[in-house]
């Protein structure tokens, strides 16, 4: 049986007024060599990042697409790139969407499955902590 343990423990963070939520720091690796740090919103139910449109600025090569997800009757445009992000000390290559989202402060966007496909993970809703293992 394969062992499920965790070696990194990343505690939600409280949103004052909303609740507590899986906030992960994400770098994203830029083509000028800048580095762009992120807050997103761990999502279970995404297959990558998705970006609210005010970061469109920060990323070249945008080519239009439709995004679909569950309970969307019809699928809403957006745009699409792909990129490097650095996340627990591992660099990912990955698809960077962007689609109509309501703007938070405290969330850029979310991310979603695909990244985490280096890590195994497993989280704790009443204990309010995200795990990570970096030997899946």
């Amino acid at each position: 049986m394969p062992d499920k343990s965790f070696e990194t423990t990343i505690p939600f963070v409280e949103v004052p007024n909303v609740g507590w939520y899986p906030i992960v720091q994400v770098v994203f690796l830029r083509p000028n060599r800048q580095r762009l740090q992120l807050p997103l919103l761990f999502d279970t139910g995404a297959d990558q990042i998705c970006l609210h449109p005010d970061w469109e600025w920060a990323f070249p090569n945008l080519k239009d697409t439709e995004f679909e997800g569950v309970g969307d009757e019809n699928a809403r445009p957006g745009k699409i790139t792909t990129g490097q992000i650095e996340f627990l000390n591992r660099v990912i290559d990955c698809e960077i969407g962007f689609s109509a989202m309501k703007p938070r402060t405290w969330m850029a966007g979310v991310i979603g499955r695909d990244c985490f496909k280096p890590f195994g993970f497993g989280f704790w809703e009443n204990a309010r902590e995200l795990y990570v293992t970096l030997r899946p």
